[in-house]
């Protein structure tokens, strides 16, 4: 069992306003990545977020939710929270963040694939030769994932362990985009379908 953990605790500091709320084709943004990890078909689906509104559209989706009340301390306190939640049964864990709109099931489908026929790698999506996610860790590194700091995933746990990562190339046309500023979000309608 792999256990989906939305990363949804940011505070949108680059873009001025609650950026996961913004519509994108008229669905809340963190609600078009919560879509695609339901239909990715996670046993375990783990929300951490902060503000009440994100946690509403989470709940539509009965997911379990995890209020992170240390997330102006960085990412690194949304992973912990979201690992401390998950399944004791839990064989690895595959990190979203909330603003990957693009994101489609066969993403997911196409990593958790990779992490069947090799459990013990770090599985990273690869977008046109350049690395992205979600991000799927085997449950081994739990504990190092609990100890990272700041505000930051398993960025330096990949570097680490780069003998043991799989690379999965992903053709999802702008599966990789994610959206941190005003110009970044205007980017996104321009691409959308």
């Amino acid at each position: 069992m792999v256990t989906g953990i939305i990363l949804a605790a940011g505070f949108s500091k680059r873009m001025g306003t609650e950026k996961l709320l913004l519509p994108v084709g008229g669905i809340p943004m963190i609600e078009r990545v919560i879509q695609a990890v339901v239909d990715g078909g996670l046993e375990e689906i783990i929300f951490v977020y902060r503000r009440q509104e994100i946690k509403a559209l989470a709940d539509q989706y009965n997911l379990k939710t995890v209020y992170n009340k240390m997330a102006e301390e960085g990412q690194s306190t949304s992973v912990r929270a979201g690992l401390e939640a998950a399944s004791q049964k839990s064989e690895g864990y595959l990190f979203f963040v909330g603003d990957q709109v693009f994101l489609t099931a066969s993403v997911i489908h196409q990593l958790m694939t990779a992490f069947k026929q090799n459990p013990q790698a770090i599985v990273v999506p690869v977008y046109k030769e350049k690395r992205g996610n979600p991000v799927l860790f085997p449950q081994k590194l739990r504990r190092e994932l609990m100890r990272i700091e700041g505000d930051q995933g398993g960025r330096m746990l990949i570097e680490k362990y780069r003998k043991s990562v799989i690379w999965v190339p992903i053709e999802i046309e702008n599966a990789e985009m994610d959206v941190d500023t005003v110009e970044g979000y205007e980017a996104v309608f321009n691409r959308e379908e």
